[in-house]
């Protein structure tokens, strides 16, 4: 996953950093204008919210709660779902566009060499703690970090496009949307 990718791209130990380059070459997640078009015709088109409920189970729910569906990890969506429809779609396609702080991607280093990543939730003397998808957490004594830093990124990968139909994304747009008026 692009976190995981940015971990191992920027690991503290110059032979990890060159070993993840030669095995993570390519990796290019930008949307071409053409694939966007697709999706924007598509989702302008409408999309049906039953369908879009197990689109959002296989993709979203690991990381976002909507409708009793999902993990707390992100953004609450149901904040999200009286937006329009492009707007939706664009925070799906570049979620690194706009992040906010609170869930912001986190990279910790541990003096062992282990790197642990996920949104900061939780800081104290003792501890940080970290949350990754499905809610899974670490905590990390503070003893054993060696570095703690933003990756200024989204946890949120980019690339979702390459899983879900431009019929698919129409479907997901009309779930979320739909909970907004529940």
């Amino acid at each position: 996953e692009p976190s995981r990718r940015e971990a191992l791209l920027g690991h503290s130990r110059a032979e990890i950093r060159r070993r993840a380059r030669v095995v993570l070459s390519g990796g290019d997640a930008s949307v071409s204008s053409g694939r966007l078009a697709e999706y924007r015709v598509a989702v302008a088109q409408g999309g049906d919210p039953t369908r879009g409920e197990a689109v959002f189970e296989r993709e979203c729910a690991s990381c976002h709660r909507l409708g009793g569906l999902g993990h707390e990890v992100g953004p609450n969506l149901a904040e999200s779902a009286a937006e329009e429809p492009g707007q939706l779609l664009a925070d799906i396609l570049a979620p690194n566009q706009s992040v906010q702080s609170n869930y912001v991607n986190y990279r910790l280093d541990t003096r062992d060499g282990r790197v642990v990543t996920g949104v900061l939730v939780r800081e104290s003397a003792r501890s940080v703690t970290l949350r990754r998808g499905q809610g899974a957490e670490d905590v990390v004594p503070r003893a054993n970090i060696d570095s703690l830093a933003s990756m200024g990124l989204s946890l949120m990968p980019e690339g979702l496009e390459d899983g879900v139909a431009p019929s698919e994304m129409a479907d997901l747009i009309a779930f979320v949307r739909s909970q907004a008026r529940r």
